[in-house]
């Protein structure tokens, strides 16, 4: 016992006075420097977390040493006053939540996410004060009823209303890049417990972290910070586990008052276990995707400004090195329609090794602000014969081959992207 972290000590006395008598603690009960153990038990992660009875979280520990009780931070303060009404008013921190849990020292452990979302229940202890957040509610010591409104945030809060974690993919994903692996190649292996989780809400295929429903959507995924850059390169350029930094989506997935018209759709996606686990590492992957068209743009101009090409504004964004110069193939995806229109697809680089393989160096998006009160459909007939009598020429010498019957309109070229 003696050789115990103080957190350790901390959470056996907290399981004892919660009437719980067994604990797990992942760096106990899995054997360390066992690779054979490690994969067993990082494999039920889902089943462990998912059954627990609570989830205690050491959220303001920066190390095992400084434990779950922590001092309070002097800046944070409450303060009381009376109320006209002869009731009384609390003023503190209006994101203490999110402060104390969300931007916590144990959210920046990639590891802890799995903990948090598949947790019935998790205790977060905090130099603000001990947060409870559960699938009814969430709430902490200075508010121990309900959390204020305004602390409620869709992009953060997930047991409310028991929402599935499937459809907070994109929000979770968001989350999990945001914090740090010590071993880069954990990329796919530290959200296993989620993603299992999730197939077993939607049934759908897992492919490298995204999933094959919608998948055409799910490739825009974008990186936020200044220097993003390649990090796996066992995981498909198309997956967001090949780079590094915080990926998010621009693109809204709630299609109630969204149209979205596609160029392309994704033919068959496959990626190459480096195991027998279908949520595990991964050691490569392709798509066979058919399209409407292609067509070639150079980014010299980013820096200045948008390209002018047709009149259609493109803007680029780079998944690693700035491409600035270079020339890629740009490939339209699908034409979202809301307030505003948007052309969305992706940067490609030909590998070099077959005719028509690619390897995505980015994604576009194309905004349509066009005069006037031209509708929906004339936009996008106006992009689609645009690809019609541009794309096609450049696609004849690009594509890995054609279709004679396609399944969707006009999509007769096919390019595999790796």
């Amino acid at each position: 016992m003696a050789q115990l972290t103080k957190t350790f000590m901390d959470a056996i006395e907290i399981s004892q006075k919660l009437g719980l008598r067994y604990l797990w603690i992942d760096s106990l009960c899995i054997i360390q420097d066992s690779d054979s153990d490690w994969k067993k038990e990082s494999a039920m992660m889902s089943s462990v977390y998912r059954g627990s009875a609570i989830n205690i979280a050491a959220a303001g520990a920066a190390d095992g040493s400084h434990g779950c009780f922590l001092k309070a931070d002097e800046r944070i303060e409450v303060v009381s006053t009376d109320a006209l009404d002869g009731g009384a008013w609390k003023f503190t921190s209006p994101y203490m939540f999110r402060d104390s849990v969300i931007y916590s020292p144990l959210a920046k452990r990639g590891w802890a996410l799995q903990e948090r979302i598949l947790a019935p229940r998790t205790l977060y202890f905090t130099r603000a004060g001990m947060f409870w957040e559960c699938r009814e509610q969430d709430c902490c010591e200075i508010f121990p009823q309900k959390l204020p409104s305004h602390e409620m945030n869709k992009r953060h809060v997930y047991h409310i209303n028991k929402r599935a974690i499937s459809t907070s993919w994109n929000a979770i994903i968001q989350l999990y890049t945001r914090a740090a692996l010590t071993v880069k190649e954990d990329k796919l292996v530290a959200i296993m417990g989620i993603a299992r989780a999730a197939q077993e809400e939607n049934n759908d295929q897992y492919l490298a972290g995204l999933w094959r429903q919608n998948m055409e959507e799910q490739l825009c995924w974008g990186i936020s910070g200044k220097s993003p850059m390649r990090q796996d390169d066992a995981a498909p350029s198309w997956s967001w586990a090949s780079v590094s930094g915080e990926v998010w989506w621009s693109i809204r997935f709630e299609k109630d008052n969204v149209l979205l018209s596609y160029f392309a759709h994704v033919r068959d996606a496959n990626v190459t276990l480096n195991g027998p686990d279908p949520f595990g590492r991964v050691s490569g992957g392709s798509l066979t995707i058919s399209c409407v068209g292609t067509f070639i743009a150079n980014s010299s101009d980013t820096i200045i400004g948008p390209i002018d090409l047709q009149d259609f504004k493109i803007r680029f964004h780079w998944d690693g090195e700035n491409q600035h110069g270079s020339t890629c193939i740009l490939l339209p995806l699908f034409h979202e329609k809301r307030f505003y229109d948007f052309c969305w697809g992706l940067c490609l680089q030909p590998t070099n090794n077959c005719k028509g393989e690619y390897q995505r160096v980015g994604y576009f998006d194309i905004p349509h602000y066009s005069p006037g009160n031209l509708d929906h459909s004339y936009r996008f007939d106006r992009f689609r014969n645009f690809l019609r009598e541009h794309g096609n020429a450049i696609a004849e010498s690009a594509y890995a081959y054609t279709l004679d019957n396609p399944e969707h309109e006009d999509e007769r070229f096919v390019i595999t992207i790796v």
